[in-house]
């Protein structure tokens, strides 16, 4: 399971971040505001969810 969340990790947060910083840099462009979004803007927030759901959910099986 860590295998396979920190694939999704590399596959897609490392592209898709900085496309999206990108896409808001231009939006704020488009709207008259010149200015860049600082580095350490709070826009996103990560976690994950990498133990399993075995609390009870009769999907899950060991």
């Amino acid at each position: 399971e860590m295998r396979a969340g920190m694939s999704y990790f590399h596959e897609t947060i490392w592209n898709g971040v900085p496309k999206f910083l990108r896409r808001v840099d231009t939006a704020l462009k488009n709207i008259g505001i010149d200015e860049r979004v600082p580095y350490n803007a709070p826009l996103i927030q990560f976690s994950s969810w990498m133990g399993g759901d075995r609390d009870g959910n009769p999907r899950v099986t060991p």
